[in-house]
């Protein structure tokens, strides 16, 4: 039975027999592992499964809230908006030290 991840690239288990021996490859190195197996054992990649659902949910979620945006837009159209400076400038701060950590 061999058992291939695309996700995992250049990386395949194999197994020989019921009480064969699995053991894991990399094109990327040399080195390799073995362990020996019984029939009942299986493999499960559900877990891979839903991080590549999650994964398509999260890249079809919009950027930008539409729906903020334009309530915003008619605020100011309308000269009703009314911004928190205080907020605004703490946020730049925190954003500010964020990226200095960074450097």
């Amino acid at each position: 039975m061999k058992i291939q991840n695309d996700g995992i690239s250049g990386k395949s288990v194999h197994q020989s027999g019921k009480k064969g021996k699995v053991s894991s490859s990399s094109s990327s190195d040399t080195a390799s592992s073995s362990a020996s197996v019984d029939s009942e054992d299986k493999v499960s990649l559900s877990g891979a499964n839903r991080m590549e659902a999650l994964k398509a949910q999260i890249e079809n979620l919009p950027v930008v809230d539409s729906q903020l945006v334009s309530a915003i837009q008619h605020q100011l159209g309308t000269g009703t908006y009314e911004g928190d400076e205080e907020n605004a400038a703490s946020n730049l701060i925190e954003i500010e030290k964020g990226l200095a950590e960074k450097e």
